[in-house]
């Protein structure tokens, strides 16, 4: 479980600036009232990453909280 941990931890980046949170945060939403897939589309649209918005988008647990 640890290894996990520390696998997990190497992903950990802070996040750039308040409007990728901003996005973030949308995407979530997005998921709430769609699905993941297409909040993950919309991620990708927004500039993200869509293996990092798939991550998120379906490891809440890792999430960062906001400020």
């Amino acid at each position: 479980m640890d290894d996990q941990l520390q696998r997990d931890d190497a992903h950990f980046h802070p996040r750039p600036d308040h409007k990728t949170a901003k996005k973030v945060e949308q995407g979530i939403n997005v998921q709430a009232l769609l699905d993941t897939h297409t909040a993950a589309l919309y991620l990708h649209s927004r500039g993200i990453d869509f293996a990092v918005a798939l991550r998120v988008l379906t490891r809440p647990a890792h999430r960062r909280h906001s400020n």
